[in-house]
């Protein structure tokens, strides 16, 4: 195989393997959504549990948005 042939298939397979598939874009969508409906949980219910569900949230969607896998 040609060296210029490699380059476009390692090229190819380089954008394949860093695509955001439609399932990750679906659970990023849940994590925001469950996330939302905790923060807006009525604040006299709220407690250690909810904030730190929240946090954690904040964290994995900080975390994806900084790997460009959190964009919707």
């Amino acid at each position: 195989m040609e060296l210029e042939t490699v380059n476009k298939l390692y090229l190819e397979l380089s954008q394949v393997t860093t695509a955001t598939t439609a399932r990750e874009l679906a659970l990023v969508s849940a994590l925001r959504r469950a996330r939302q409906a905790l923060a807006d949980y009525l604040p006299a219910h709220r407690n250690e549990v909810t904030d730190a569900a929240i946090a954690e949230a904040d964290a994995v969607l900080a975390s994806l948005w900084a790997t460009g896998h959190g964009a919707v």
